[in-house]
């Protein structure tokens, strides 16, 4: 839907509309992204070895992963019926009749995830992979293999070694980008030229009080 909206978009006479190809590439870079993202939870949950440490960890109760599962199910329920239910009953009364581009339809993908996951399922029944012998790795006669981990960064880590996400991503660390630090930082300052002041003299007080008056009655008027 937001490649939708951008190519829409892209139909308009202003110069933003112009560079809609830009704004475009920006969103798929930023699905890119977001795919590294979940390879890296991917990797952590699934690729990575169990420590000793967390042998005896248990599932949790029913009720808790109860609304998990029901928030899944209902997020799969949006995604095939999207273009069908989804968006016409609840996106087109706020913002308006519109036609997808392209033959996108989700009830179609929805389709053709379920015929691939058949024939995967099929493929792997009828070759019997699942008769097969786990060995240990062999490096020198010694045996590795419990020690062998899968660090999750590395799956992304090729993308942060580009010269511009290098910048961006040390621009990162220094916090840079951080909304909560820079807020910190700003009212921390703020406060500190507020203290300054407030130095105990009465002048300035009474300085301070008939700003503050001449600050209102500006308002007012």
């Amino acid at each position: 839907m937001i490649y939708q909206g951008i190519i829409e978009f892209g139909a308009g006479a202003g110069v933003a509309n112009k560079l809609w190809i830009i704004w475009l590439g920006l969103a798929v870079l930023g699905s890119a992204l977001t795919l590294a993202s979940f390879i890296k939870f991917i990797g952590g949950v699934f690729l990575s070895r169990q420590k000793t440490t967390f042998e005896k960890v248990r599932e949790v109760p029913f009720l808790m992963w109860l609304p998990m599962v029901l928030l899944a199910l209902l997020c799969v329920v949006f995604g095939v019926f999207a273009t069908t239910f989804v968006v016409p009953r609840f996106l087109m009364p706020v913002t308006g009749e519109f036609q997808f581009t392209g033959l996108w339809n989700s009830t179609f993908v929805s389709l053709l995830i379920v015929i691939t996951i058949v024939l995967g399922t099929i493929v792997y029944l009828a070759s019997g992979l699942k008769k097969f012998r786990t060995e240990d790795s062999f490096i020198g006669g010694e045996r590795i293999q419990e020690k062998t981990g899968y660090p999750t960064p590395e799956f992304y880590k090729t993308i942060g070694e580009f010269k511009f996400f290098a910048l961006m991503y040390r621009k990162a660390e220094e916090k840079l980008f951080d909304i909560y630090d820079l807020s910190k930082q700003f009212v921390l300052w703020f406060s500190h030229k507020l203290s300054e002041g407030h130095n105990g003299v009465l002048t300035g007080y009474i300085i301070w009080v008939f700003a503050g008056l001449i600050i209102m009655l500006l308002i007012m008027n």
